[in-house]
Parts: structure tokens; C-alpha cells; sequence
């Protein structure tokens, strides 16, 4: 199915979802993209067997950050930067920031 919008009056087009309940994308290829202008920007999926989501900068997408979550919760949290070594991180917590890690 394919949904789309006429600009008929040079106003945009736009297209809203107002729901009153679930959202739910469900489909076989496992990932999901949101573009803008064609440009993919924010990526859903289910590689390598783990759950991810990858975010890219708007101004370059060669920059991004990559969250993962495979078996038995295992964690990967990466940032690129596709030309050159400035993908630091940086946390600001307006508040504590808490790291409390278990062992078994």
C-alpha cells in the first residue's frame, strides 16, 4: 500500500496521524527508515540478530550513532565519525548520573 499527498494549492501537503491508541509498524524485512527529503536520518532494525537504532547526523549521515541490544541484554552503544576521530560522547545529566553496575 502506498499513501500519498497532493499539493493541489502550493500549500503543503501534509499528511498527520492523530491516533487514539497503539502505533504499531509490523512488517518482514525488519527495518524501518525515516527520511527527509529522501534522506535517511533515523534507522529501526533487527540486524546481526540484535534490536537497533541508528541515528544519523542531518549534516552529514556519515556521522552517527549506533545503539544495539543482543542476547542476554548485551549493550552496544557506538558513535562514528566517517571522516575523522571526533565522534566523542558527551553525557549532561541535569541531575546525578548514576552508573551502578551488578556482578553475579
Amino acid at each position: 500500500m502506498v499513501v500519498t499527498t497532493v499539493d493541489d494549492d502550493a500549500a503543503a501537503a501534509n499528511l498527520l496521524f492523530d491516533i487514539d491508541g497503539t502505533v504499531m509498524f509490523d512488517q518482514p524485512t525488519g527495518s524501518m527508515t525515516l527520511k527527509d527529503d529522501g534522506t535517511e536520518y533515523i534507522y529501526f532494525g533487527s540486524d546481526l540478530n540484535a534490536g537497533t537504532i541508528k541515528l544519523m547526523s542531518t549534516n552529514d549521515t556519515g556521522d552517527y550513532v549506533w545503539l544495539s541490544t543482543g542476547t542476554n541484554g548485551l549493550c552496544t552503544f557506538s558513535t562514528v565519525d566517517n571522516s575523522g576521530s571526533a565522534a566523542h560522547i558527551m553525557i549532561t545529566p541535569n541531575g546525578d548520573l548514576q552508573l551502578n553496575p551488578t556482578t553475579n
